[in-house]
């Protein structure tokens, strides 16, 4: 941890130096370019193609066609271009120009009907448009057809089958979910919406479940460090959410209900009128509390009731609307405004007498999450092959949740009497937080260059109720509030260079600078404690560089190769030890050191008459990694219950498969299968002279072997999936009684596992479409459960469920 404090004046000062940089040397003249006009439509009737997307490769400059199939691209530079033209349900396209030319007068483009074409355009890779199959940074995607076919309702369903991804839930009592990428976990891997990183703190917590999947065009996923483009936290890599932007006239309304207590509504609507295009987006989900397993080992012990929630009551509410304007000040700038509010209440733990209704009764859990978030965009071109992209989010998020922490730790400490009512309040955080970028792009011969600034601010306030338990401190038994104050200014300063220096090669050379500042603020309200707590700072450098090459020997091959380093400060809020008020009494001070890593990966991807194959394979080397402990003395002293600690080093290797098959023109099998290896460099301190010492050096929640089978058909208005997903042998701790020293506490080697899900649709001419499906139909369950472990969730808690559902399109 460096000592070295930076003053506000000496971040504004490198700020200014950006900006000039970025700009200097560029043709900053609003220049009028040249006009491309065309049309796009279907090559075997010549039907016009509404809806369609062609953008132009390497910049944001795009249209979409009309009624009539027609675009209009303002403000060409002369040269070579690639226009990249996409339109679900058709194979995608690119098309060579010269501008100017005469193909600039009526050009006619023809798509050619595939009802399984999948090579949308993607910006996370370089942050620039390119199609799929050609981005010099390998990057997969999930679209909104992947999230209709599995009727996944938020992101934590969408992402479950991602390849290099699991998804799991942590917490009985409130479902905490997390994402891990290449074995990491959610703290090493950079959500953002729409290329901002505002998906985190508060809303890293349980927001799989809480984004809606209503509002989102597709998914972007980047494997491996990709700090040198995105900042801290992306040392696995980054999951980029791209709202959808409209480009007709819609409206949809989808209703679906299944047999475990699930409701969905969601609805929205579309319009585009000249430069000008809205979209408003609702959804409403509903689940109820659910109890089907109990303590045991083996199916026939595990199976049944114990009175405890495996699944929350959760009511969750999702709004927003995207504003899209174009010629706002420039003939060819664009104006966007994204607003989004999101208010869920969840409600675990007994379920006896309705008892988890009840916020301050032992056994429960409650938890109240407000979020409102806006975002505001402006593209500008700069001459005829440049580009100014102006981003501003806002973001405020409330959380009040109760748990039987302070209730229990009192009742205990006082000889059985309970606290009084007025003592028994819920744990409170507000966070507010700013992210503001500038990113300038210039086309110069064979190089697209990139240069940009990010600044972002977050602010946490927090506070809670506690007792100290420790019988040996003096003040054993005293109960108090805790306040916590935290907040962390981040300076990012990057460049690239996307340089096509051969006809099959192109170099992708990167590097971000950034400038940490945080502080940690604790305080007790009571006077006896009001001086215990010692506040921490983070003064952080780090430089982060990022090297991408891609190879085209055959124009059915494409050969990628990346490295890149990563870097993570342990700042914000955490779920450590599932406690809502866990964090104020975790101590980020001592000699801890940020996460540091660096990643290595290859890739190879064969496309060929429909068939597809790719490998790719990964190796990360994490240093410095962070893990919890109990308090030591230096920590305690000051106050603190539990202190972040360098625990080791790890290193992370995989290698995934994947294909995709063309069984007939209606039907196309996608199967998958990723191998898995991690561990760190000693065992962990925990284990020291256990029977579990050496398997405590592998990295536990991801397994070695994991694949998927998914069949996907459509003919006409029918279509179908049938999915199976294998899990293999992991490792998990069991923590009995919540504490790994005690006798019966373990790492427990879990069962393999096979699910099946499925789904059958019917689209009527008349918009209508109807579909029935069911997930888990292999009724699998976890074989092993100790509700004393809250943590210990490693497979479904829920066995078979069905759902049916109907859509109104027009």
């Amino acid at each position: 941890m460096s000592s070295i404090i930076y003053s506000s004046h000496g971040i504004a000062e490198n700020l200014l130096v950006v900006l000039f940089l970025t700009l200097a040397g560029s043709q900053v003249t609003l220049a009028s370019g040249f006009r491309l006009h065309g049309s796009v439509v279907d090559a075997a009737t010549g039907q016009a193609l509404t809806a369609a997307n062609v953008v132009v490769e390497g910049s944001r400059k795009g249209a979409a066609t009309d009624l009539d199939g027609h675009f209009v691209i303002e403000e060409l530079g002369r040269g070579e271009l690639r226009l990249l033209i996409t339109h679900l349900g058709y194979a995608s396209q690119a098309l060579a120009l010269s501008v100017p030319s005469q193909q600039q007068d009526g050009l006619r483009v023809e798509l050619v009907p595939d009802a399984f074409s999948l090579n949308p355009v993607v910006v996370t890779g370089t942050r620039t448009p390119r199609f799929v199959q050609d981005v010099p940074v390998r990057t997969e995607v999930l679209t909104a057809r992947d999230f209709e076919m599995r009727s996944a309702a938020n992101l934590y369903e969408a992402l479950e089958t991602a390849p290099g991804l699991r998804v799991e839930e942590q917490c009985q009592a409130c479902n905490f979910s997390m994402v891990r990428m290449n074995g990491l976990g959610a703290d090493h891997t950079q959500v953002l919406m729409d290329g901002m990183p505002v998906y985190s703190g508060l809303a890293a917590v349980y927001g799989l479940e809480q984004f809606s999947s209503t509002e989102v065009d597709r998914i972007e996923i980047v494997r491996g460090a990709g700090s040198a483009l995105y900042g801290s936290s992306a040392i696995a890599g980054a999951i980029n959410i791209i709202s959808e932007r409209p480009s007709a006239d819609a409206i949809s309304i989808g209703l679906e209900a299944g047999d475990q207590g699930t409701r969905q509504l969601d609805a929205s609507a579309a319009l585009v009128r000249g430069n000008a295009s809205l979209r408003l987006f609702a959804q409403i989900n509903n689940e109820d509390a659910l109890d089907e397993t109990r303590d045991g080992v083996g199916r026939s012990e595990v199976e049944g009731k114990d009175g405890v929630s495996d699944r929350v009551q959760s009511n969750l509410r999702n709004v927003g609307a995207n504003v899209f304007l174009s010629g706002v000040a420039h003939s060819c700038d664009e104006l966007s405004l994204r607003l989004h509010y999101m208010n869920e209440f969840r409600y675990g733990g007994v379920m006896l007498n309705d008892q988890y209704l009840n916020p301050y009764s032992s056994g429960t859990e409650h938890i109240d999450t407000e979020r409102t978030s806006a975002t505001l965009g402006y593209l500008l071109p700069v001459g005829s092959k440049g580009e100014l992209d102006l981003n501003l989010a806002l973001v405020k998020h409330n959380r009040t949740a109760t748990n039987d922490t302070y209730l229990n730790d009192y009742i205990v400490t006082h000889n059985g009497a309970e606290p009084a009512v007025e003592s028994m309040r819920p744990y409170l955080a507000t966070e507010r937080m700013w992210v503001g970028g500038a990113h300038y792009y210039q086309t110069l011969g064979e190089h697209r260059l990139m240069a940009g600034v990010q600044v972002s601010r977050d602010e946490v306030e927090e506070s809670g109720r506690y007792v100290i338990v420790d019988e040996a401190d003096a003040q054993y038994g005293l109960d108090y509030t805790s306040r916590g104050e935290k907040q962390a200014l981040d300076l990012g300063v990057m460049l690239q260079d996307e340089w096509a220096f051969a006809p099959a090669w192109e170099l992708v050379a990167g590097l971000r600078a950034d400038f940490h500042d945080s502080e940690d603020r604790f305080a007790a309200t009571e006077a006896e404690l009001h001086q215990v707590f010692e506040s921490v700072e983070y003064d952080e450098r780090s430089v982060n560089p990022r090297l991408a090459l891609k190879w085209v020997p055959l124009s059915e091959l494409t050969l990628r190769a990346s490295f890149g380093t990563g870097f993570k400060v342990p700042f914000g809020f955490s779920e450590d030890l599932h406690l809502c008020s866990g964090s104020p009494r975790v101590w980020k001070g001592g000699d801890l050191e940020p996460e540091r890593s660096r990643s290595f990966s290859f890739s190879a991807d064969y496309a060929r008459l429909g068939y597809a194959l790719s490998l790719n394979m990964y190796a990360t080397r994490l240093l410095g990694a962070i893990g919890i402990h109990d308090a030591g003395e230096n920590a305690s002293a000051r106050g603190y219950h539990y202190e972040y600690v360098n625990v080791d080093d790890a290193t992370v290797l995989g290698l995934d498969l994947g294909a995709e098959v063309p069984l007939y023109h209606t039907l196309k099998l996608r199967p998958s299968l990723s191998f898995f290896h991690g561990e760190y460099d000693n065992v962990r301190e925990d284990w020291l002279n256990t029977p579990y010492e050496d398997d405590s050096r592998y990295l536990s929640r991801f397994p070695g072997l994991s694949g998927a089978l998914r069949l996907d058909w459509i003919q006409g208005p029918w279509t179908g999936m049938l999915e199976s997903r294998y899990t293999g042998a992991m490792y998990i701790d069991y923590a009995a009684d919540g504490d790994l020293d005690n006798p019966g506490s373990k790492i427990h080697e879990t069962e393999e596992m096979l699910l099946f899900s499925a789904q059958l649709g019917y689209s009527f001419p008349q918009g209508y479409r109807v579909y029935i499906g069911g997930t888990n139909l292999s009724n699998v369950l976890q074989e092993e459960k100790h509700t004393d472990d809250a943590a210990f969730v490693y497979g479904p808690l829920l066995g078979r469920s069905l759902y049916a559902g109907v859509r109104v399109s027009f």
